[in-house]
């Protein structure tokens, strides 16, 4: 079976603005290469990464390249992202301008990034806004000593261009709690980030099981979600397999979501359901682990069908009164609990519960034996 991989958390930083605008590097190379890719420049302050190429091509060829490397090319937010990646550009000291991914749009704000995007800010070179009129052009970004602003190019001038992508970055999601939750992909319902990685902890009340339903799931051909429990791969999600609902036997879930590079704006990810349960069952059987050795610790839900209460019967029972405690309750009331170590066994007690949640704890002692039977509640 595949085995859980390791991970470590690393905060990675390539490059920030500081005083009088320079640029000042606070990590190096390698980092940078592990958040983003080799070549790629990280921002910590947008959470991005940028890709300044001196290659020259025509503009479609550069968005070809942009998407190879798992991103797009350029569409720029706001001022803060305006001058970051001014100040990247201002490193290759070209005098040429830099293809973006941006195009002319017939509604207002009439332009529109390659992400479909509304171009809501603009920079344009000398404050001059172009005629969107043009559907055929495109437009590059021009940075020199004196000029630093967008400006339309024709399409097929070979010129460098500026790539931007999304870190790979694991993104680790704890759930704890709670009978059931809803939880997504990174960005749902838009497009997930490509070749990015994301992870999802889900953690319910002990003695429960988790299960997990699809509700939506489109992602491309070669993106997977891995479903691990106690570090054991349970389930591969792919997009032609995703089994009705994913079990657990245990209270806890890891989802492993691997992005690949092939994401784009056709594919929106995925969004699931947990439920927490207990197993419906008409009898069975409960004593510590390794009876009759000691255990500190035993939480477990035992849930009958409807119509019917829980008999508990008693086979066995050791304990110290200080330290130990066998105990049943109704989801927080107590039933009945049981201590000591001078219990006379076996013993039946009779509830009027349909579920009960059997806790034991203990220091050292030898433990607990019991069985349970469904019994109709007009026995």
């Amino acid at each position: 079976m595949r085995s859980l991989p390791k991970f470590f958390v690393v905060l990675l930083v390539s490059a920030s603005v500081g005083q009088c605008g320079e640029l000042t590097k606070t990590a190096d190379t390698v980092e940078a290469t592990r958040n983003c890719g080799e070549g790629w420049l990280y921002s910590l302050q947008l959470n991005g990464c940028y890709y300044v190429s001196t290659n020259y091509t025509a503009f479609e060829e550069s968005v070809t390249f942009c998407e190879d490397l798992g991103g797009t090319l350029l569409s720029v937010l706001d001022d803060a992202e305006y001058d970051i990646v001014s100040l990247f550009v201002e490193q290759e000291d070209l005098i040429d301008p830099y293809w973006i991914g941006l195009k002319p749009y017939s509604y207002y704000p009439y332009f529109r990034w390659l992400d479909n995007a509304n171009a809501n800010y603009a920079h344009w070179l000398g404050g001059i806004t172009p005629s969107p009129n043009d559907t055929e052009t495109c437009f590059a970004w021009l940075k020199t000593p004196t000029d630093n602003g967008w400006l339309n190019a024709d399409c097929n001038r070979k010129l460098p261009f500026i790539c931007k992508r999304h870190p790979r970055v694991d993104r680790y999601t704890i759930i704890n709690g709670g009978d059931f939750a809803r939880f997504k992909s990174p960005n749902h319902p838009k497009p997930y980030f490509a070749d990015s990685v994301s992870e999802y902890y889900i953690g319910v009340d002990a003695g429960y099981r988790i299960s997990v339903t699809f509700d939506v799931l489109n992602i491309d051909p070669k993106s997977k979600i891995f479903v691990y429990e106690n570090s054991t791969l349970i389930n591969t999600i792919t997009s032609r397999s995703r089994p009705p609902v994913i079990e657990a036997y245990s209270n806890q879930l890891l989802l492993r979501f691997e992005a690949s590079k092939e994401g784009n704006e056709k594919y929106t990810g995925w969004k699931a359901t947990y439920n927490q349960f207990a197993t419906i069952t008409t009898e069975g059987s409960l004593s510590s682990s390794d009876y009759s050795n000691s255990h500190s610790q035993i939480t477990k839900v035992v849930t009958v069908p409807k119509n019917y209460i829980l008999t508990f019967n008693f086979l066995s029972f050791h304990g110290e009164s200080i330290y130990d405690c066998l105990s049943l309750a109704y989801r927080g009331s107590r039933i009945f609990n049981l201590s000591g170590p001078n219990v006379t066994t076996p013993f039946t007690l009779n509830t009027t519960y349909s579920e009960a949640e059997v806790s034991w704890r203990s220091g050292s002692s030898i433990s607990f034996n019991l069985t349970y039977v469904a019994v109709p509640y007009w026995h």
